[in-house]
């Protein structure tokens, strides 16, 4: 049961997080991409179109996958570290106090 239970929660995790990293490389591409063509026509003049189109994908998918990789472990991390403590405190809030208290510092 267990099992089926953190299966049914990975699904929803790994779901939220494509949903939202895919939320978030639309939002930069667009950014960017307003950005660029604000830009005076000089700019363009000096630069290949496409050139610019390719740097904006492959750069905005290079921040998108660093980003959602160690957002991600970074929210794991966190909901682990409350999940231990609120079990330690179920178990012996004492000892976990005192746990705490040693290993903070």
């Amino acid at each position: 049961m267990i099992t089926f239970v953190g299966a049914f929660f990975s699904g929803i995790q790994a779901t939220i997080f494509m949903y939202t990293n895919s939320r978030f490389g639309q939002e930069l591409r667009q950014d960017l991409f307003a950005e660029i063509m604000s830009k005076d026509v000089e700019f363009f003049d000096t630069r290949k179109t496409g050139d610019l189109i390719t740097r904006l994908n492959s750069d905005v998918l290079l921040i998108q996958e660093a980003l959602s990789t160690n957002f991600a472990s970074l929210i794991k991390g966190f909901l682990f570290c409350i999940s231990v403590i609120c079990i330690l405190l179920y178990i012996s809030w004492q000892m976990t106090v005192f746990m705490l208290g040693i290993l903070l510092p």
